[in-house]
């Protein structure tokens, strides 16, 4: 479904025609000359509005002709960033194929945009076709964290698979753990845990600590009760494992009070 500008951009008849994916009408103004780079008022092409789209048949003409993919607007968008950020899935793909830089730059990251916005297809094409996992952007933060933060497993797993590191911190220097402790992400603490980390690196006591707080102070019910009730006794278990006595006492308290439910 096409999607008007709210605003004036200046759009050009080609620029109008890509961006409501009309084909007879882009193929028109090319072979009669139009220049497929040109810009509007905000240093788009053509090919970015009909990538926001997915109008790739639009796409190939204009790849055809010589349209750049790698030109960002005067905020640094790409076209493969706002493929990703709509979730165009097959324009992201005939980008990358086309020769699209595949990790952008500063904060106009493919993967970063596409994770903020639960695109797990588009996350894993774009891993599968060589973003970098360890990038950073301006805030120094990396995919892996952001997937922590905005609780997708799925992506989480694939950077892990693709040697990102566990112990990356978030520009206020707090770890995936307890960022996804606090997030009520039960599949990502258990990815984390099974993958036996250094305590003291991975924020175990801080992730801890949180969770108590959580349970013990406010009153959330529910699925996300559940989940932090779980990743409550899965830190505490292995908090005790690793040597800590009121981790400990705790776990044992909790087999106690789980035998006698049964």
């Amino acid at each position: 479904m096409s999607r008007k500008p709210q605003w004036d951009y200046g759009l050009g008849p080609l620029a109008k025609a890509a961006e409501i994916g009309n084909v007879k009408e882009v193929s028109k103004l090319l072979e009669e000359g139009a220049d497929p780079n040109t810009l509007d008022k905000v240093q788009r092409t053509p090919i970015y509005w009909a990538a926001q789209n997915g109008h790739v048949e639009v796409m190939k003409l204009l790849l055809e002709k010589g349209a750049t993919i790698n030109m960002g607007d005067n905020t640094g968008y790409s076209p493969l960033w706002i493929a990703s950020q709509h979730k165009q899935l097959p324009a992201v793909k005939l980008l990358l194929s086309s020769g699209a830089d595949v990790n952008g730059n500063g904060n106009e990251i493919p993967l970063f945009i596409a994770i903020q916005n639960d695109a797990d297809e588009v996350a894993l094409e774009l891993l599968n076709s060589g973003a970098d996992p360890e990038k950073k952007d301006q805030g120094n933060e990396t995919a892996l964290y952001l997937a922590a933060r905005h609780t997708r497993p799925v992506i989480f797993n694939a950077l892990l698979e693709k040697g990102a590191d566990l112990y990356t911190l978030s520009c206020y220097g707090q770890g995936v753990l307890p960022e996804a402790a606090e997030r009520a992400c039960l599949e990502i603490v258990q990815m984390i845990l099974a993958r036996n980390p250094d305590k003291e690196k991975i924020q175990l006591e801080r992730a801890v600590k949180e969770v108590d707080r959580i349970m013990d102070r406010l009153q959330i019910w529910g699925p996300d009760q559940d989940r932090l009730k779980k990743i409550q006794e899965l830190l505490h278990a292995y908090n005790a494992r690793n040597g800590n006595k009121k981790s400990r006492k705790r776990s044992r308290k909790q087999r106690k009070r789980t035998r006698k439910q049964v």
